[in-house]
């Protein structure tokens, strides 16, 4: 295993906290800019699958503008692990979705395990992550089919996959 430096482990945290305050504030440039600069990424997660640039922004649009909309995305618990490439990492962590907009209350929470992230020429960047929900939060949403923004249906690049 190849050691990574605490400025390594710094600008990891960096790169996880930047993907969800770009949500957050709609920040398409932060949001593009966690990722790595080639057409090899992708995100796995229940809102779609999108991969190679042009899906990830369009993604996001569909995202912010959806079931983003409203709510604070917060990182928990990250363990970054090394690999035995020193150009790449892996990283596991939890998130939590608070609303905002209404009642403040938990709205859903996740894992992400196995974050592929690829030290680049502009720092490290994602290369791939898979967001797995927590159950409770597939059975909130079978049970209040109307927190669907309206016109949200799959994006895009979901039909084109």
């Amino acid at each position: 295993m190849t050691k990574l430096s605490a400025d390594d482990r710094l600008a990891l945290f960096d790169l996880h906290a930047r993907f969800y305050v770009a949500i957050d504030e709609k920040d398409e440039a932060m949001f593009m800019g966690c990722w790595a600069e080639d057409d090899d990424i992708a995100l796995e997660s229940a809102f779609g699958n999108p991969r190679g640039l042009e899906q990830m922004r369009q993604f996001f649009h569909y995202h912010i503008n959806g079931h983003a909309m409203g709510k604070r995305h917060i990182l928990h618990n990250l363990i970054i692990r090394e690999s035995d490439d020193s150009d790449l990492a892996y990283a596991t962590s939890y998130m939590f979705v608070y609303e905002v907009e209404d009642l403040p209350r938990l709205h859903a929470s996740a894992i992400l395990r196995d974050t592929e992230c690829a030290r680049t020429a502009a720092g490290w960047r994602f290369r791939l992550r898979r967001m797995e929900f927590d159950s409770g939060y597939g059975r909130w949403m079978a049970l209040h089919p109307e927190a669907m923004p309206q016109n949200q249906g799959q994006p895009q690049h979901q039909q084109q996959v």
